[in-house]
């Protein structure tokens, strides 16, 4: 089991949302519910997949893992073995709808890419990853109440708050990175990536 794959609804923040603000309408939490927890996947980088590809001669598209729950985010990595050595041999490639493409070059043969990305969930899906949910609600749900109190036309807006909640977003974000950081190692040398950016 990868690590983000397992899912649950995104309604169970919602208990902690209508606590708090009494009156929202259900659809609406939700809305800012998962805008949050996209955003603090995106922010964090803390659902990644690797994905292990055996270049082929005449093949230039290679898919990569993402469910039918989520999309890719950022592209991190992507490094070069020569029959499970790592290699300097340059290997030009772009992703385009979660599928990596490469321009076919001389000795592509015993090439392995290994790719490493992180992902986010679906904007239109009712589901998130149930580590989110599990390890980060305090992290989702500040981040949303953040901006559910700084919206000016509601009766429950209140600046004062949604500064305190962006503050608590903020601590619990750091720890993520952190907790990024020391979790997703490189399986093998990490060389340096020949591009990285983020996928639109």
């Amino acid at each position: 089991m990868l690590y983000g794959e397992k899912f649950v609804d995104v309604d169970k923040f919602l208990p902690r949302i209508q606590s708090s603000i009494d009156g929202i309408d259900t659809d609406m939490a939700i809305s800012y519910i998962m805008d949050a927890v996209i955003q603090f996947c995106r922010e964090s980088q803390l659902i990644r997949r690797v994905k292990c590809i055996n270049l082929e001669c005449c093949t230039t598209s290679y898919p990569l893992e993402v469910s039918p729950n989520e999309r890719l985010s950022e592209l991190m990595a992507v490094r070069v073995f020569s029959n499970g050595c790592a290699s300097e041999q340059e290997v030009n490639y772009y992703i385009d709808n979660d599928v990596l493409y490469v321009h076919e070059t001389p000795n592509m043969n015993g090439l392995t890419l290994e790719v490493e990305y992180t992902v986010v969930p679906k904007r239109d899906n009712t589901v998130i990853p149930e580590v989110i949910y599990e390890d980060w609600v305090n992290a989702v749900t500040h981040l949303a109440f953040s901006w559910l109190y700084s919206l000016g036309d509601m009766e429950w807006a209140n600046l004062t708050v949604a500064d305190y909640h962006a503050r608590q977003y903020q601590t619990y974000l750091r720890q993520a990175r952190f907790h990024t950081i020391t979790k997703h190692k490189p399986i093998k040398m990490k060389l340096r990536p020949h591009r990285r950016g983020i996928i639109t």
